[in-house]
């Protein structure tokens, strides 16, 4: 989502006959900046009762969904267990009065990728995060492991995102001047009312289960790229991620042997070597519906 609302407000500022210094600081502290008058914008912050009496908010930029998230790994999470559940934040994030009244004593990490490695590493129980944010962090910093990532059902909130000013005269006239540009580029189309980040989804995955194969009882497997085999339990659930080209293309004629032993590069959910990335021959993979 980052890129996206830089994008959004660099067309607006653009728009205003701004040219900014661009710094990028951890959210924490960029908020801390213009409470304390020391810069004159910052963004994207959710907008809250605490934070509205300290500092300027513009117009909404767009909507988000904000999620709990948890690993797969070690269970399924369900609303009903939230209560006792180990929670994480990102530090100076809020995601609305839903998802912010579970996370009153959880641990602050300094960027979404920190708190998702937590995450994933089973420091934690559940994160709440923007749904686009959580997505493009997990395919760019953790794509092996993305399959684990999944959001709790039934429990989600909507925010707006918003650029912040301090709360002075001059940060008046300037949030008054960037909600102008953006309502006129906004009624002329050029800028989207949606989130912009929403087309960025994860693709979806198809899941398997291991299984032994006729003449071949022991399930073996191998790390790209590195020699030797790793033994596989029968019934570890994976993920699949790129078909073998003799599935994914077709082949040309029937010898099924060639076929049974491609191999195919799964992510595996399961099992000892949950979380990596293996490749397992066609015949051991089955379909998970």
């Amino acid at each position: 989502m980052q890129g996206s609302v830089v994008n959004l407000v660099r067309t607006v500022l653009d728009d205003m006959g701004e040219r900014p210094d661009w710094h990028r600081f951890d959210f924490a502290y960029s908020y801390d900046k213009v409470l304390r008058q020391r810069a004159p914008m910052a963004f994207p912050y959710f907008l809250t009762p605490e934070r509205e009496a300290e500092v300027m908010f513009s117009a909404p930029l767009f909507e988000v969904t904000n999620l709990i998230f948890h690993n797969r790994r070690f269970g399924t999470l369900e609303a009903a267990g939230l209560e006792g559940a180990r929670f994480g934040r990102v530090a100076g994030y809020r995601y609305g009065a839903v998802l912010d009244a579970y996370a009153g004593d959880a641990r602050v990490f300094a960027s979404e990728a920190g708190a998702l490695r937590a995450l994933l590493d089973g420091e934690i129980d559940a994160l709440p995060m923007t749904q686009s944010v959580a997505e493009a962090t997990l395919a760019s910093e953790f794509p092996d492991e993305l399959e684990l990532i999944r959001p709790v059902e039934g429990v989600s909130d909507t925010a707006s995102l918003h650029v912040i000013a301090p709360m002075s005269e001059e940060g008046a006239r300037l949030i008054a001047r960037f909600d102008a540009s953006l309502a006129r580029l906004r009624a002329e189309g050029i800028i989207p009312a949606g989130d912009p980040s929403a087309r960025v989804r994860l693709p979806e995955r198809t899941l398997a289960r291991l299984v032994a194969s006729e003449g071949f009882p022991m399930i073996l497997a191998r790390v790209p790229g590195e020699a030797g085999h790793l033994s596989m339990p029968p019934g570890a659930r994976a993920t699949i991620i790129e078909w073998s080209p003799r599935i994914a293309g077709g082949q040309s004629d029937e010898r099924i042997y060639q076929t049974m032993m491609d191999e195919t590069r799964v992510v595996m959910l399961s099992g000892p070597h949950v979380g990596r990335e293996l490749l397992v021959r066609n015949m051991h993979l089955e379909i998970i519906d």
